[in-house]
């Protein structure tokens, strides 16, 4: 019987993979780029609209529609800047208990959150306060009827099913993305594996966007989907300011060990 990649995966759901405290790309990253001055913030969420669409073009590559209508809500809003958004997600996770509107909140409460998120500085406090509360109150009001999920207006939405057709369409993508073959397990596709190994001492963690693998040719592609705002020749400037040459290293790290099981068995 051919082994199979799942049965040496780490099974658990992605919640318990998310609050598992073993050290993962994204914080490697960050501390790479912040370094010790930022120390006590290193594993806090971080919740941009950039990563937003990156995170839903992930969920209906790996997870498919279900996953992204489990994750998401396409909702018709006034177009608003990333730095209004990013003051109104904050201010509801802090005041939505408390308050229904964003009008009912305090000016003082959003003037202090906006000195922390250095949102228009420039501006006189008030100011601040007085337009974030008039381009974000619809966005605060829809975030309720959210229910936790993340928000897309439909401008967005578009451009991530471009993105998704793009991956699965190309000649040079399209391969990887392709569905398994019924016929056919020579080339097996598995979409968010999770693994965990202990190196030194510490714990690290992984899951992978894709992992391709070719028996036939006796290889393992790990795939991991990072969405930009570069054109492609400009891509090296997000792989060296995020840092991605640490997923290289976790993905030989994390892998050798099981590639070598698959292979001697």
């Amino acid at each position: 019987m051919r082994p199979n990649l799942y049965d040496i995966s780490w099974k658990v759901t992605e919640p318990e993979y998310r609050d598992d405290p073993a050290l993962s790309y994204s914080t490697l990253a960050r501390f790479a780029r912040e370094g010790f001055n930022k120390l006590d913030s290193l594993f806090d969420k971080v919740d941009t609209p950039s990563l937003t669409f990156g995170s839903a073009v992930d969920a209906l590559i790996t997870g498919g529609q279900e996953e992204f209508d489990a994750n998401f809500i396409v909702a018709e809003f006034p177009p608003l800047k990333d730095s209004v958004v990013k003051m109104v997600r904050e201010l509801f996770n802090r005041y939505s208990e408390q308050y229904r509107t964003i009008e009912d909140i305090p000016t003082d409460s959003i003037i202090t959150v906006s000195e922390e998120l250095a949102f228009q500085l420039n501006w006189k406090p008030e100011t601040r306060a007085k337009v974030v509360k008039e381009q974000g109150s619809e966005y605060y009001t829809i975030m309720y009827a959210a229910l936790g999920k993340k928000i897309l207006d439909s401008e967005t939405k578009n451009q991530v099913d471009a993105a998704v057709r793009a991956l699965k369409e190309s000649e040079s993508t399209k391969f990887y993305f392709a569905p398994n073959d019924p016929f056919d397990d020579s080339v097996q596709r598995f979409y968010q594996l999770k693994f965990k190994a202990t190196f030194l001492g510490i714990d690290y963690r992984c899951m992978s966007d894709l992992i391709v693998v070719d028996h036939k040719n006796k290889t393992i592609q790990p795939i991991d989907l990072k969405t930009s705002s570069h054109t492609e020749w400009d891509f090296y400037k997000s792989f060296t300011q995020w840092r991605y040459k640490i997923v290289n290293i976790l993905s030989i790290y994390l892998e050798i060990r099981k590639i070598i099981i698959i292979f001697v068995l």
